[in-house]
C-alpha cells in the first residue's frame, strides 16, 4: 500500500471555482523525485471535516475537477504526493464555490481572496482500549484520544466491516464521545472495528483494529 512521500509538499497549488458546485484544482511538485505514483486530493466543506472525500490522480497529472459540491461554500482542499515511502506532507487551499448562476469575474476574484497554501499535520491515531459483545447484535467500543492532537479535535469516526467483505465497504458512525454502541449487527458474523479522528484540517490515521464475533463471548 502506498504512503505519503517524505519531501516538500506540492507548491503553487491553486483552485478556481468553475461553477456553483465545482472547483478546478491544479498544482506543481517542488520535487523531481520519480518515485511519485499518485497524488491524493482530499476535500470537505470548511468546519465539516467528517464529510471528507478523496480522489487519486495518477502522476504526472497535476490537476483535478471537484464536482457535486455545495453551492457558495468554502472548501478545504488538501493535496498529498504518494509513493511506497512514508511520512505525511501536504498543501492546503481554501476556495469557495460560486453563487448559483453567477459566474462573473468580480465574484471569481472575491472567492480567490480566501486562497492560501500551508503545510499541515493530521492528529495521531486514537487507541481502542475496550471492545466487547454487549448484546447479541451489539458491540461496545471505547478508546483513548490521540497522543498528538495537532489542533482542536472535531469528530471521531468509528468504522466497522464484516470480515467476509473488505475495509473499503466499512460502515461509519460519527461521534464526539470516546465510546459507542454499534447496534444492528449480524450475530453470526465476525466484525473488524477501528477509529479515526479529524480536526478542521485533516483526518488522522486509523487506530489499532479489533476483531470479534458478535454472537460469541470472546
Amino acid at each position: 500500500m502506498c504512503t505519503p512521500i517524505d519531501f516538500s509538499p506540492p507548491t503553487k497549488a491553486t483552485g478556481i471555482p468553475s461553477s456553483s458546485t465545482s472547483i478546478n484544482v491544479t498544482w506543481t511538485s517542488s520535487n523531481s523525485n520519480n518515485t511519485i505514483q499518485y497524488f491524493e486530493v482530499l476535500y470537505y466543506p470548511q468546519n465539516e471535516a467528517f464529510k471528507l472525500k478523496s480522489l487519486h490522480v495518477l502522476h504526472p497529472t497535476k490537476s483535478a475537477e471537484l464536482s457535486n459540491l455545495k453551492i457558495y461554500t468554502f472548501y478545504v482542499i488538501i493535496i498529498r504526493p504518494f509513493s511506497r515511502d512514508s511520512s505525511d506532507n501536504g498543501s492546503m487551499i481554501i476556495i469557495r464555490t460560486l453563487q448559483d448562476g453567477n459566474f462573473d469575474n468580480i465574484l471569481l476574484k472575491f472567492n480567490l481572496i480566501f486562497f492560501y497554501t500551508t503545510s499541515y499535520i493530521a492528529p495521531s491515531a486514537p487507541i481502542i482500549k475496550e471492545a466487547i459483545r454487549d448484546f447479541p447484535n451489539t458491540i461496545f467500543i471505547a478508546w483513548d484520544p490521540p497522543i498528538q492532537m495537532n489542533g482542536k479535535l472535531k469528530i471521531y469516526s468509528v468504522k466497522y466491516f464484516n470480515t467476509k467483505t473488505s475495509e473499503h465497504e466499512a460502515s461509519v458512525h460519527h461521534t464526539t464521545h470516546q465510546a459507542l454502541n454499534i447496534t444492528g449487527l449480524n450475530s453470526s458474523m465476525v466484525y473488524s472495528v477501528f477509529v479515526t479522528v479529524s480536526t478542521e484540517v485533516a483526518e488522522g490515521p486509523k487506530s489499532n483494529i479489533v476483531t470479534l464475533q458478535v454472537g460469541s463471548s470472546k
